[in-house]
C-alpha cells in the first residue's frame, strides 16, 4: 500500500504501517549518523525529535553565503546507530530511515514506542537530493 506522511509523526500513523508499504513523507527530516546519535543522547538534541523522521545518511552539503545546498544525501548502514537508537525512539523520535538493519533491543524499542523502520535503497544519493527543497540548519 502507499502510505502518505507530513512531520511531525505519531505514534498512531506508524503504528498502521505495515512491512511492503511505500512510504511517502514530506515536511522536515533530520539526517543524523552515529556521533550525532551519541551526542543526542549523551548532551540532548539541538531540535525537538519529537514526531521527527530521522535519516541514517551523510549528506554532502555546500555552504552558499547564508545558505546551506544539499549535493548528495543517501542512506547510511544503520547498524551503527544501533547504541543509541532505543534513546533515540524513546525521545520521541516518529519514524526511523537506514539502510541495513537494527538489533534486537532496536527492533524491541520500535515495537514498545509503536515506531517504524524504514528501508531506503543504497546507490541513489543524488536522486534523493532532488526532493529535498531547502536545508535549515547544519550541527
Amino acid at each position: 500500500m502507499n502510505v502518505k506522511l507530513k512531520t511531525p509523526i505519531s505514534s498512531d500513523e506508524t503504528a498502521n504501517l505495515r512491512i511492503g508499504d511505500i512510504v511517502y513523507i514530506s515536511g522536515k527530516i533530520y539526517t543524523a549518523r552515529d556521533s550525532a546519535h551519541k551526542r543526542m543522547v549523551e548532551e540532548g538534541s539541538p531540535v525537538d525529535i519529537k514526531g521527527a523522521v530521522i535519516f541514517h545518511a551523510g549528506p554532502i552539503i555546500k555552504k552558499s553565503g547564508d545558505k546551506y545546498d544539499m549535493i548528495a544525501v543517501g542512506p547510511t548502514t544503520s547498524t551503527r546507530m544501533n547504541p543509541y537508537e532505543p534513546q533515540i525512539l524513546k525521545m520521541g523520535a516518529g519514524l526511523i530511515i537506514g539502510k541495513g538493519g537494527m538489533d534486537k533491543a532496536t527492533s524491541e524499542a520500535l515495537i514498545k514506542y509503536k515506531k517504524s523502520y524504514l528501508s531506503a535503497v543504497g546507490g541513489c544519493a543524488a536522486l534523493y537530493v532532488k526532493s529535498v527543497l531547502k536545508v535549515n540548519s547544519v550541527h
